[in-house]
């Protein structure tokens, strides 16, 4: 619809997906925050991530989780067990072109650990990755400071 219109850029938020086309009016970047991953009930962000366009989607543990006999399980699934992913990520934010791609690829990421994730993401031409682990650290795609502009908050 924006691009029927004389608008030169529009921000569409779904929660964890952010589809951004062209620039603010102003002509800055669009700006987005990434989420804490240990406050799951706050706002706290670990920092601000400025993109020119396509997708930001997270993917993390804090959300859609429940507790059974002491055991927090999420809704990030292993596919090849069928249970909550075992991994050492707390969240991965992906930027990609597409949406599609963006959300598919967070969740690959995510199931597939900092580590391997990373590779895949840097395999993937216009496309970067931010993981935050569940010890704190985090771990950027190779791509993630040159195809964003992210300024970090956290003290770690």
């Amino acid at each position: 619809l924006a691009r029927e219109t004389s608008a030169t850029g529009a921000v569409l938020s779904l929660g964890g997906n952010i589809a951004f086309w062209g620039r603010k009016p102003d002509g800055a970047p669009w700006e987005a925050g990434i989420r804490d991953p240990n406050d799951p009930g706050g706002s706290s962000v670990v920092g601000t991530v400025r993109v020119n366009g396509g997708s930001l989607v997270t993917s993390g543990l804090y959300e859609r989780t429940f507790e059974l006999d002491g055991v927090t399980y999420w809704h990030i699934l292993d596919p090849r067990t069928g249970e909550p992913v075992q991994t050492d990520v707390a969240s991965v934010t992906v930027l990609s072109p597409s949406s599609t791609a963006a959300d598919a690829l967070s969740t690959t990421l995510f199931v597939a650990g900092s580590r391997r994730g990373a590779e895949i993401a840097d395999a993937l031409e216009d496309t970067a990755a931010y993981f935050i682990l569940q010890d704190g650290r985090t771990v950027e795609s190779t791509r993630w400071q040159e195809l964003t502009d992210f300024s970090s908050q956290m003290g770690r």
